[in-house]
């Protein structure tokens, strides 16, 4: 789709592309294709839908919509072809020396009278917004006549793509969001396409995009600005920026498996009741890399009562505290005891120097509680700067040393992006767009 103005298409509208398409290289592989425009300059990437490598790619766009793309780093892989509507295809070369194989990839995007299509994390979704309020990824294929159609088999549905509109196949029963008597119905974009939700999500119209920002302090030293970002700004720059985050920890579950490989270090102390000693609870305890040792009276029979997950890579064990939460454990710094914080929900930018670390502590929370961390070079660990203020998030990622996008529920999902500052950094708060 391109430009908008008053909710209408602009005549420039196939010399322009801000958006996500979904396709295949005919013959070897699903494909999706990120592209935007500037003064005829195309940049964006491609991936395989079940990949995490990004290919960069760069290249222009004539005003009859031929394109050219290329390896942003290489000269292949190389794409060329044409945007016509909602839809690009034309011939890919992934070497100088293969031979080139048919693309095609379709902008699916839209509100329409029983369902809507929208981008996931794996590709464009179908919902079924009548009945069943059902939804399922789309696949892309092409007959041998040459015609377009996306299936999505969750919802039974199989729809040929004719310009800008959508048409049913019904053989072999009908798709779940249409009745028996619809046969071989045409779907077009809804009126309220371009104010909804879909459209929202590509925001390429030439509106007045303001968002609201926050500037909060977190520290003495580091304050942040955050803004809401449209749904597929988070997908997309999640693709984008997947090399800049490094592999999950090694994560043991198993209690027994955990306590051979911990050694006593961690280890269940049945109740205590000797003469000439207090008497107490029984519980867990816990020796550190220091020597330093503490007890837990947590009560249970033994130490899987209180067992959640082992990290032997960080040397951390997480229990669970007597609220049902997390309670992690750092055996290699017994200094720290409030800001260990559950590895699995850490997330590092790409230079180390910042983290953002949080955990679940259970009790009267209903929510993850997140803090931010900054790398102290001399004592070669991470230290605890601040609270972040934000309930109900999830799904961190750094897209650069600075900035980092984050999912807030509660209701439905929204999407936002948080700029770290230093504390005495100039108080800007309209963030780039």
């Amino acid at each position: 789709m391109g430009q908008v103005n008053n909710g209408e298409v602009s005549e420039c509208a196939s010399q322009t592309i801000c958006g996500t398409f979904q396709g295949e290289i005919v013959g070897t592989s699903p494909l999706i294709i990120h592209l935007k425009t500037e003064g005829g300059i195309v940049t964006g990437f491609y991936k395989y839908p079940l990949d995490n490598v990004v290919t960069p790619l760069r290249g222009k766009i004539d005003g009859e919509g031929n394109l050219t793309l290329k390896g942003n780093k290489k000269l292949y892989p190389s794409f060329s072809g044409k945007l016509q509507g909602r839809l690009i295809e034309g011939s890919f070369m992934p070497s100088k020396s293969a031979k080139p194989h048919a693309f095609y990839a379709c902008d699916f995007r839209g509100e329409y009278h029983s369902f809507s299509i929208t981008l996931s994390d794996k590709g464009y979704v179908l919902k079924d917004e009548s009945l069943s309020q059902k939804e399922g990824l789309i696949t892309t294929h092409r007959q041998q006549d040459g015609e377009i159609f996306l299936q999505c088999d969750s919802l039974n549905a199989k729809l040929y793509l004719k310009g800008d509109s959508l048409v049913a196949d019904t053989v072999g029963g009908i798709p779940l969001f249409m009745s028996p008597y619809d046969e071989g119905l045409v779907f077009t974009l809804m009126d309220g396409f371009f104010s909804g939700r879909s459209f929202i999500e590509f925001p390429e119209k030439n509106e007045e995009r303001d968002p609201e920002t926050k500037h909060i302090e977190v520290s003495g030293d580091v304050s942040i600005i955050s803004r809401q970002i449209p749904r597929s700004q988070y997908i997309t720059s999640m693709w984008e920026t997947s090399h800049l985050r490094s592999k999950p920890y090694t994560v043991i579950k198993d209690c027994d498996q955990a306590a051979k490989m911990l050694r006593g270090r961690v280890k269940y102390i049945a109740d205590n009741n000797l003469e000439g000693e207090e008497w107490r609870q029984a519980g867990v305890e816990i020796k550190y890399k220091d020597g330093t040792k503490r007890r837990l009276d947590f009560g249970g029979n033994s130490l899987k009562d209180y067992f959640i997950e082992y990290y032997p890579q960080l040397d951390v064990v997480i229990l669970e505290n007597e609220a049902g939460g997390d309670y992690p454990i750092d055996l290699r710094d017994s200094s720290n005891e409030n800001y260990v914080g559950n590895p699995s929900y850490r997330a590092t930018s790409p230079d180390g120097n910042l983290r953002i670390n949080g955990y679940y502590p259970g009790g009267a929370y209903d929510t993850d509680l997140w803090f931010i961390e900054k790398w102290n070079v001399a004592k070669k660990k991470y230290e605890y700067i601040g609270d972040l203020p934000f309930s109900y998030a999830h799904g961190w990622f750094w897209v650069d040393n600075s900035t980092a996008l984050f999912i807030l529920s509660g209701g439905e999902e929204n999407y936002y992006e948080m700029r770290v500052l230093p504390f005495n950094a100039e108080r800007i708060l309209a963030l780039p767009s």
